[in-house]
């Protein structure tokens, strides 16, 4: 028997490899029937609930005034909501987290960043994104990143974040 070295297979294996996506590719996408019959292995068609059965549409509850576990806990008892969907709104009280402790802290921290660049008389669409990444970095504090940073320009979107 013929020993076969080790790169030679590797080779065969890619080349495989690359053949059968490229045949699946070509069978599925100049074969109607091909296709036809990838479609019903891959995906059902059928309805999950019976279409007799009535909707389980209902409204979710908002909560407001619930900040940890133990509160939580005792608003789901209280209104006996153990089952139902419920919104709780200002969960962990972001904004007022980062004004109180995180940006107090690290006010003047240097933090690197990568820099990208945005697409702006065209913007994204399905094909390709708003933005591309550089390679570059920066390095700024939060201060400068809250307030403008290079070029004086506000960072909108980090107080979309918080809001």
């Amino acid at each position: 028997m013929m020993k076969v070295p080790p790169l030679q297979t590797a080779k065969y294996a890619v080349i495989g490899y690359v053949v059968s996506w490229a045949l699946y590719y070509i069978v599925i996408g100049f074969s109607p029937t091909a296709y036809k019959w990838w479609l019903e292995s891959k995906f059902s068609l059928e309805h999950v609930v019976p279409l007799d059965q009535p909707d389980n549409i209902r409204e979710a509850y908002d909560a407001y005034g619930v900040h940890n576990y133990a509160e939580l806990n005792a608003y789901l008892q209280e209104h006996n909501l153990w089952y139902d969907v419920v919104v709780f709104r200002n969960y962990t009280d972001c904004d007022a987290t980062f004004r109180n402790k995180v940006y107090p802290r690290r006010k003047h921290a240097f933090d690197q960043f990568p820099r990208i660049d945005y697409n702006v008389p065209h913007g994204g669409n399905a094909y390709h994104n708003g933005h591309t990444k550089t390679g570059l970095f920066r390095n700024l504090t939060l201060e400068e990143m809250v307030t403008g940073g290079e070029g004086g320009k506000r960072n909108v979107m980090f107080f979309v974040f918080l809001y």
